[in-house]
């Protein structure tokens, strides 16, 4: 019998065993159904955090989803245009979201195949979620896939007891505007329910010509009944934006001109303006179906149908171009314009059937999705005519992805106590074929089987303080781009990580204390080279042994009724135990790599790049009055190196910028009500940077044999100094 074959035969006969002790039992009723198979709770005590939107709308002005949680312990996020407006990046443990999974409703929303989160692509989210749950280290099974790093769960779907009608709008620095009209039924007697939202948000950005046009729309029908909620869920999101996800040369840096942007310029190859259209222009559609039932013996089943549907393209300039290149027959150099093409749909669904009783609880969850994709180019305009007739498409490849996953979590409880096993099985399928944009072909067709098991214990000291472990395995496959950039000597392997967590949890009447010890020990963990690649994605490469360990700690005390003070902690060490750094020498005649002059050089034991040791967040909250807030945050990064050598000179320094928030909300007559936010980003007008890249020129070597050394070259993506947003918002 398969490993395959055996595990799901082990979590048939748990769900069996389940079933039959639960027939036992009495039935309950309940008003609206809540499946949980998504999202962990208080007996799956682990490393996570839940916060419900409604305390974070004093910040709700416009930014993306990571700048609005970034107060949560080892989170950090950098942004391309700098003042958190576009394309967003949010890491957990100093692990990108390659590695963090997302999933909406427990629908995945990570790209199948570079399992990227553009939140760019889902403008204002936010605004529509009740809440959001971030869970740090692989946690316990989520449908949609597995992450390493961490995941996050939004919740959209919500019941509102009565009927309201919301505007909201806001300005500030860099002409950005947001406007969002959303509105609600309420749950009509007949248990119908509509709600809906639309918004625009544009900025100019910090960086030069970096603007951002983006639009979205959400609309959720409803139907609560008293033993069933259904949910059809359609949302839009369309972005324009200028590509800024080149960087900032150290020289440049150096110089003080902190907003320059080589986008448009084919990193300066381009005599005169930089080109005008060098845009990312992309739109995504999401459709949910999600049916939640309760059955009268109490037990509990949820199903949800998806569609995911991904079209646009991002356009450039390139600088004298080989015209063969671009179709057969075709002769000549010259400039062109060029749109590079995303063709994408997404199918899958997920099913779960949970039973509940006073000692156990058992969930069964099974999910599949299918992905199909094109990837293609078109040439737009030659501003010197070739010699021969272009191609419609000068390249094209496509891609299909199957994910299937099951899993069994059973939850026992034994007075204090609280255990729980959770057996994960995975099975990945992913293909790819066709012509590259140099016109190379290639073909990939992987198969990958996952067995993820994970033990949870909790034991409830009393009332207010708690104990609890996690030991778990987790795998991840690798994305598109690693097996593209790797050689076909050097096949990327699939990453897999051996999680423990320890935790205390500690309430008090005025304060509450989180502390949790993480270990994280990889197996051919895809650790970031510190280059990139032509659209700004790390370049990366397994490395056999590396870890992260370290603590998280969170306190929030309450001095008095007005005031109050939280911050949390998290420190590690990121280490690989053996790496090898690579200096490439090439011939001066062909180009070709010279083996001998080129360069191993060994490390015993390195800091894994991209990864700090001290992240820290503070928070001091004072509330003069029961309707006003006033709030001083403080976030602290830091130093990181840019690649795996621990090179100071390949290095981000530690950062720290503080904001300030001002609340207010107006009572009117009847049920109306007015929110006023002042955000102050950079109250002290930091200069720093979060997020860059490194690359080596390689040495070169003459025909007559002397070596010239190659040199390093950073780049860095500098955020925004002193900048504010004033939000006004009217609810009735």
């Amino acid at each position: 019998m398969s490993n395959c074959t055996f595990t799901l035969f082990i979590i048939s006969l748990v769900q069996l065993g389940s079933s039959l002790l639960a027939q036992k039992d009495s039935t309950k009723i309940l008003g609206e159904v809540h499946i949980k198979a998504i999202r962990s709770n208080s007996q799956m005590a682990t490393s996570s955090s839940i916060i419900k939107t409604e305390e974070l709308q004093h910040l709700n002005l416009g930014q993306d989803i990571p700048t609005l949680i970034q107060q949560l312990p080892a989170l950090q996020l950098s942004t391309d245009a700098g003042n958190g407006i576009g394309y967003s990046y949010l890491y957990i443990r100093g692990m990108d979201a390659q590695r963090i999974q997302v999933n909406i409703n427990g629908v995945p929303y990570n790209d199948a195949e570079s399992q990227e989160v553009y939140w760019v692509n889902i403008p204002d989210l936010f605004s529509s979620a009740d809440d959001i749950q971030v869970q740090r280290g692989i946690g316990f099974s989520a449908m949609g896939g597995t992450g390493l790093g961490g995941s996050i769960s939004i919740k959209t779907t919500k019941r509102h007891l009565k009927p309201f009608l919301t505007y909201q709008t806001s300005f500030g620095s860099f002409n950005t505007f947001k406007n969002t009209l959303q509105a609600s039924t309420g749950v009509l007697p007949d248990g119908w329910q509509i709600t809906s939202r639309g918004s625009w948000i544009q900025s100019e950005g910090f960086v030069d010509r970096a603007w951002s046009r983006l639009g979205s729309f959400y609309l959720d029908v409803s139907k609560y009944g008293d033993r069933y909620t259904s949910h059809i869920i359609a949302s839009h999101g369309r972005e324009r934006t200028y590509q800024s996800w080149y960087g900032l040369s150290e020289e440049d840096y150096r110089a003080g001109d902190r907003q320059k942007n080589i986008a448009g310029t084919d990193y300066g190859s381009k005599a005169g303006e930089p080109f005008a259209n060098q845009i990312d222009n992309y739109h995504q559609t999401h459709l949910q179906w999600i049916q939640n039932f309760l059955w009268k013996n109490g037990q509990q089943s949820s199903l949800t149908a998806y569609m995911t549907r991904g079209l646009g393209y991002y356009e450039d300039y390139k600088a004298n171009q080989d015209f063969a290149n671009y179709g057969n027959g075709l002769a000549g150099f010259g400039d062109l314009t060029r749109q590079l093409w995303l063709d994408n749909y997404l199918y899958g669904v997920n099913a779960s059937h949970k039973i509940e009783k006073a000692q156990f609880s058992n969930t069964s969850a099974i999910s599949f999705s299918y992905y199909m994709g094109d990837h293609f180019g078109r040439v737009n305009e030659f501003f010197t005519p070739p010699a021969g007739n272009a191609l419609d498409r000068f390249y094209l490849n496509d891609a299909k992805k199957t994910d299937l996953t099951a899993f069994n979590k059973l939850v026992y409880q034994a007075n204090k106590s609280s255990f729980v096993l959770d057996l994960q099985l995975r099975q990945v399928n992913y293909y790819s074929a066709g012509s590259l944009r140099n016109q190379s072909i290639f073909s990939f067709d992987k198969n990958f089987t996952f067995f993820n098991p994970k033990l949870g214990w909790s034991y409830t000291v009393d009332a207010k303080s708690k104990f609890y472990s996690f030991l778990g395995l987790s795998h991840r496959e690798p994305v598109r781009s690693d097996f593209l950039d790797e050689d076909a000597l050097s096949q990327p392997r699939p990453e897999k990580v051996y999680n423990l967590e320890l935790g205390y949890e500690k309430k008090w009447t005025s304060s509450e204390l989180k502390v949790n010890v993480f270990a994280m020990y990889f197996i051919d963990q895809l650790v970031p080279t510190g280059n990139i690649n032509t659209v700004g994605a790390p370049i990366r490469q397994n490395v056999d042994k590396s870890y992260r360990a370290g603590a998280e700690l969170e306190w929030n005390y309450c001095f008095s009724k007005k005031l109050s003070f939280y911050m949390n902690q998290y420190l590690a060490a990121n280490r690989i135990l053996d790496y090898t750094n690579y200096l490439i020498a090439y011939n001066e005649s062909d180009y070709s790599v010279n083996a001998s002059a080129s360069e191993q050089i060994n490390y015993t034991s390195t800091s894994i790049a991209f990864s700090p040791s001290w992240i820290s967040y503070a928070e001091l909250k004072y509330s003069p009055w029961s309707h006003t807030h006033l709030r001083l945050m403080n976030k602290i990064v830091s130093a990181q190196f840019l690649d795996n050598t621990s090179s100071v000179a390949k290095s981000i320094p530690l950062y720290s910028f503080t904001n300030l928030s001002l609340s207010h909300s107006l009572k009117l007559r009847g049920k109306q009500e007015i929110e006023l936010n002042l955000l102050l980003n950079n109250l002290f007008n930091a200069d720093y940077i979060t997020r860059g890249y490194t690359y080596h020129s390689g040495h070169t070597v003459s025909p007559a044999g002397n070596v010239t050394r190659g040199s390093d070259y950073n780049f860095y993506f500098p955020q925004a100094g002193f900048n504010f947003l004033l939000g006004v918002g009217w609810k009735i």
